[in-house]
């Protein structure tokens, strides 16, 4: 089970557990306080829980990764992060579907637990604004980039050589294409025409006939 799953499910085992015996029916007003307590505690003890640095969720607990030697890579790391995305992404890990596909393609299920960290800390930074939110959301993706590919670990600049600068504008992609004079139908006979020329030159006509 996912380890973000299991530690939700012991939060609720945990406050179940630890419930006090019911005790002789009192005053309306008596057991309106009670119950009003109690809630506040089960709430008090899942926002703790998910300020632990125990939690997989937590990120404050890892060494931050430093920055890269490549200005192209820093300046192309998120500065922005969506809750409901992160949401919808960590859901949809979870969901059968998600995991089906997984099991499709590598065998295995696999671990949401990224997905969710993802969630809670898009909520954690909810009250930051400009620069500071900027800053520690490039952190929080260069952390997961460095997780990922840092320490010579696998990667694509294992094949490609990564840029250190940004190629300027209007120069990639300008290699100039002649438009097409002949429609589909005539290049189509030119084409059946060049290869029966073809065979008949490999003698693969002539001894057919």
């Amino acid at each position: 089970m996912d380890p973000e799953i299991s530690k939700f499910l012991a939060l609720f085992q945990t406050d179940t557990g630890n419930k006090p015996e019911e005790s002789a029916p009192a005053p309306a007003q008596a057991s309106a306080a009670p119950s009003k307590s109690s809630s506040s505690t089960s709430s008090s003890s899942w926002f703790s829980l998910k300020s632990s640095p125990n939690m997989p969720s937590q990120t404050n607990n890892r060494t931050t990764a430093p920055p890269s030697d490549n200005p192209v890579a820093e300046a192309t790391l998120p500065t922005e992060m969506s809750c409901r995305q992160a949401f919808d992404m960590a859901f949809h890990c979870q969901s059968v579907g998600g995991q089906w596909n997984h099991i499709y393609r590598y065998g295995t299920m696999r671990s949401c637990s990224e997905h969710w960290e993802d969630f809670w800390f898009c909520m954690r930074i909810k009250g930051y604004s400009g620069k500071m939110k900027e800053d520690v959301i490039r952190d929080h993706y260069r952390q997961k980039e460095h997780e990922k590919y840092g320490n010579g670990k696998p990667s694509s600049e294992d094949v490609w050589q990564a840029r250190t600068t940004k190629a300027p504008p209007g120069t990639a992609f300008t290699e100039k294409f002649d438009e097409p004079t002949l429609d589909d139908e005539e290049w189509q006979r030119m084409e059946i025409e060049r290869r029966r020329q073809i065979r008949e030159g490999l003698g693969i006509g002539s001894a057919t006939a």
